[in-house]
Formats: structure tokens, C-alpha cells, sequence
């Protein structure tokens, strides 16, 4: 039960205040630091689907590195040239 008593379920709460912050996980990072967190989330989550064999979920996820690579100015211009854009 803990040092304050027992919990219980509030239903009608809405949202607590404590803590909140929009960005959640993401607020301490840079927007690098985000980028790189979601191009390693996107080639782990596409690697599990391959070495499992789900090539439809690998196919899926790979719609989660064209935003990724559009805002890299290089890879842009990569994305352009092999007329991928």
C-alpha cells in the first residue's frame, strides 16, 4: 500500500500537470540527437522484420527513413539525383 495509502483510479482527472512537457522523451535532446534516435529505431525495427524473414514489415518500415534522409541537404540532393524525389 505504500507510506500514503492505498491508490485509487480517478477517472475523471484529465490530464496532471506534473512533469508535463509536450515533447515528452524527447524534450532534452536537439533535433540531431532526435534525428539519429529515429534513423537507429527505423534500421533496428527494419533488421528485426528481415532476419525474421517479414519482408512486408520491412517493406513498411522502410517509409520511416524517406522523411529522415529528405532533411539531410546531401542526401537530398542523393535522393534527387537517383530520381527517388
Amino acid at each position: 500500500w505504500g507510506a500514503y495509502g492505498p491508490a485509487t483510479y480517478v477517472p475523471n482527472a484529465g490530464t496532471l500537470m506534473y512533469r508535463y512537457n509536450g515533447l515528452g522523451q524527447w524534450s532534452q535532446k536537439s533535433a540531431e540527437e532526435r534525428a539519429i534516435s529515429k534513423m537507429i529505431y527505423a534500421c533496428q525495427s527494419t533488421a528485426i522484420a528481415l532476419k525474421e524473414g517479414n519482408i512486408d514489415a520491412a517493406i513498411s518500415n522502410s517509409s520511416r527513413f524517406l522523411p529522415l534522409l529528405v532533411k539531410h541537404p546531401r542526401l537530398k540532393l542523393l535522393l534527387k539525383e537517383y530520381g527517388i524525389l
